[in-house]
C-alpha cells in the first residue's frame, strides 16, 4: 500500500506540473517596435492589460485605439472610425496553445472584410502574425515587438546667447508665443519648450507662432538655431516664413522636419515636400542641433554640423503641390507637434531651442558661422 501511495502521488505531481507548463501566457505590458525598423503598416506601439477573462489592446493613432476582448471564447465588439459613419467590429478571441488568435470581421460599404491576428510570447518579445485575406488587400506578415523599458531625456544643452543673436525664448514660460490648436499641446519646462500630440486636435497637430516683438515676428533673411530632442516615433517641425493660424497645418511658409523614425519617411531636416530626405544624422532621444539659414533666395538647413539641404527657389516657383503659400516672403516662426505615441503624459516631441536662450534666438548675422536662431535684427 505504501508504494501504491508514492507512485499516485507522483503522477499526481507530474500532472499538475504539465497543466501549470500549458498556462496561458501574460501579454500584458507597454510594446513596442524598435525605432530602428521601419514600420510596415503596424502600430508602432501596443500597450495590452490582460485578465483572467479579457484582455485589452490600446493602439495609438490607430481606428479604434482602444480593442476589448473577451478569452471565453465569446464575441466582443468595437468600433472603427469610417468615412461616413463607425464601422462594426466583431472579433472572436481563443487561445491556441501560447498563442492568442483573434480574428475580426468589419462590416464595410464594400462587403465585410476579415483578418486575423495571433499574438505570442518569445522570450522577451510579442510576436505579432497577421493575415487578412479576401476583400481589400490580402496579405500576411509578422511584427515583433520588445518590452518598453522609459529611456530619460538629458537636460538641453546649456548655450550663451551669441553676440547679435536675440532670444526669442525666455527658457521660463511661453510668453511671446501663441498656440493654434488646443493649448495644453505646449508648455515650457526645464529650460525647453516641450510639445505634444494632442487627441482629437484636426490633423492631429497644434502650433506655436512666436508672437513677441523681435523684428515685430516678420523674419526675411535671418539665421536660426536650436537644439532639438525628438522622442521614440517622435513627429513635429519647425516652421519658418509662416503666419498664425487657429488650427490646421499653417497654408504659408516651409516646414523644416522632426521626425527621426515615425511612419512618415520623411526625415529630420527636409523642407517639407521641397527637399525631401529619407535619411537623417539625428535619433531618437537624443538632443541635436539644428540651424536654419535664410538668405535672399536660398534656404540651407544643418543638422549636427552637417549640412542637409541647401535650396534655392527658382523664378517660377508657384509653391508645392499641396500649399502654393510655399515660398520665401517675410513670416513668423512656428514649432509643430502633431502625431501622439505615449511617453511620459503622451510627450511626442522636445523642441527646445537652445537652453540658455530658452529656445530660439535671432540675430541679423547672415555673415555669422555660428548662427543661432537668428532673424535680421
Amino acid at each position: 500500500m505504501r508504494r501504491i501511495g508514492t507512485g499516485l502521488t507522483l503522477i499526481a505531481a507530474a500532472v499538475a506540473i504539465g497543466l501549470a507548463d500549458q498556462a496561458n501566457p501574460n501579454l500584458s505590458g507597454t510594446w513596442r517596435i524598435p525605432s530602428s525598423v521601419p514600420l510596415m503598416g503596424d502600430p508602432a506601439e501596443l500597450d495590452i492589460t490582460q485578465t483572467s477573462d479579457v484582455l485589452t489592446i490600446r493602439r495609438p493613432n490607430r481606428q479604434p485605439e482602444t480593442m476589448t476582448l473577451r478569452l471565453d471564447g465569446q464575441e466582443s465588439r468595437n468600433q472603427g472610425a469610417g468615412p461616413a459613419a463607425p464601422i462594426e467590429m466583431v472579433s472572436h478571441a481563443v487561445w491556441e496553445g501560447g498563442k492568442l488568435v483573434v480574428t475580426t470581421t468589419m462590416t464595410t460599404p464594400r462587403g465585410p472584410i476579415t483578418s486575423t491576428e495571433a499574438y505570442s510570447l518569445n522570450s522577451d518579445q510579442l510576436v505579432v502574425e497577421a493575415r487578412t485575406p479576401g476583400s481589400g488587400p490580402p496579405g500576411s506578415h509578422t511584427a515583433t515587438y520588445v518590452r518598453y523599458q522609459p529611456i530619460p531625456l538629458s537636460a538641453p544643452p546649456v548655450r550663451s546667447v551669441e553676440a547679435g543673436f536675440t532670444s526669442l525664448f525666455n527658457g521660463k514660460d511661453l510668453t511671446g508665443w501663441k498656440v493654434g490648436g488646443p493649448a495644453a499641446a505646449f508648455s515650457a519646462a526645464n529650460g525647453a519648450i516641450v510639445g505634444v500630440g494632442v487627441a482629437g486636435a484636426p490633423c492631429a497637430c497644434a502650433h506655436l507662432f512666436y508672437d513677441g516683438p523681435v523684428g515685430n515676428h516678420q523674419f526675411r533673411n535671418f539665421e536660426l538655431r536650436l537644439d532639438i530632442a525628438a522622442r521614440y516615433r517622435a513627429n513635429g517641425g519647425v516652421f519658418i516664413m509662416t503666419e498664425f493660424q487657429e488650427q490646421g497645418f499653417p497654408a504659408k511658409g516651409f516646414e523644416v522636419q522632426v521626425n527621426n523614425t515615425h511612419s512618415d519617411h520623411i526625415r529630420s531636416g527636409s523642407l517639407y515636400h521641397v527637399v525631401d530626405l529619407s535619411y537623417t544624422p539625428a535619433a531618437d532621444d537624443e538632443w541635436y542641433p539644428m540651424e536654419i539659414v535664410a538668405n535672399g533666395n536660398t534656404i540651407v538647413i544643418t543638422l549636427k554640423g552637417r549640412e542637409v539641404v541647401r535650396w534655392e527657389q527658382p523664378s517660377d516657383w508657384s509653391g508645392t503641390w499641396d500649399f502654393v503659400g510655399r515660398r520665401i516672403a517675410p513670416g513668423t516662426i512656428a514649432l509643430q507637434a502633431h502625431d501622439r505615441i505615449r511617453e511620459h503624459p503622451n510627450q511626442v516631441a522636445q523642441l527646445t531651442p537652445r537652453r540658455a536662450i530658452g529656445a530660439l534666438s535671432i540675430s541679423e548675422g547672415l555673415n555669422r558661422t555660428h548662427p543661432t536662431l537668428s532673424l535680421p535684427l
